[in-house]
């Protein structure tokens, strides 16, 4: 699924992981697609994509008004190259999304969902208003050695994602339970080794993880 993908490094500067991020949503980009990063943090992911494909609509939305700012204080950089498309930034949360039913072909986040409340509303809401693809990406729990370095440093205090919410341990099967529950299809997994330990891990046991999956409809048997 990794294919040859241009890329700009805004992303990849910061992390080798968005680099297969980028590279598994652009494989199933399509031209003028409307895309929506439902927990956009520091928006690199979307921004990427803005810079080397055809979109004609971008929803950033994060809960945190001041991660936001900043959010569009970095696309402002880019202002000439993003000209021509649509972009807007929300403050919203993705438990309870603004949005109608089906406004995108794309809903996606990275390290969203472990922090909410309710994983399971969250997921239910993504698909709620996506009309093809939902990707999500999450810490792998089932990697061990992310397990005993997030206590560790939990108990120091030092667990520097729990900023964001308190990091719960959630697995990739609760995810695409939720999301078979939510009647999606073609649900897979998506390699996001990233690190040097990894590679002693198969896919599923990685430090991150992927799922995608396909909404599915009332007509389909």
């Amino acid at each position: 699924m990794l294919g040859n993908v241009k890329m700009s490094g805004v992303s990849t500067a910061r992390d080798i992981k968005y680099a297969k991020i980028h590279r598994y949503l652009a494989d199933i980009m399509e031209s003028d697609f409307c895309i929506c990063e439902a927990g956009c943090g520091s928006g690199l992911i979307t921004l990427e994509l803005l810079l080397t494909m055809r979109i004609n609509k971008a929803v950033l939305l994060d809960v945190d008004l001041n991660i936001l700012k900043s959010t569009k204080e970095l696309f402002r950089k880019f202002e000439r190259e993003l000209e021509n498309v649509n972009i807007l930034f929300e403050v919203g949360d993705v438990q309870n999304l603004p949005h109608k039913d089906e406004s995108f072909d794309i809903v996606f986040n990275e390290g969203v969902i472990e922090h909410v409340k309710d994983m399971r509303k969250a997921v239910k809401e993504m698909v709620r208003v996506l009309r093809k693809y939902i990707v999500i990406f999450i810490p792998n729990y089932y990697n061990p050695l992310w397990r005993i370095l997030k206590r560790m440093k939990r108990m120091r205090g030092k667990w520097e994602f729990d900023k964001y919410g308190m990091e719960k341990d959630i697995t990739h099967r609760q995810v695409v339970k939720c999301l078979k529950e939510e009647g999606c299809r073609e649900i897979n997994l998506l390699e996001l080794g990233c690190m040097k330990r990894d590679l002693l891990f198969p896919k599923t046991m990685k430090s991150y993880i992927g799922i995608i999956a396909v909404k599915g409809r009332g007509d389909e048997g």
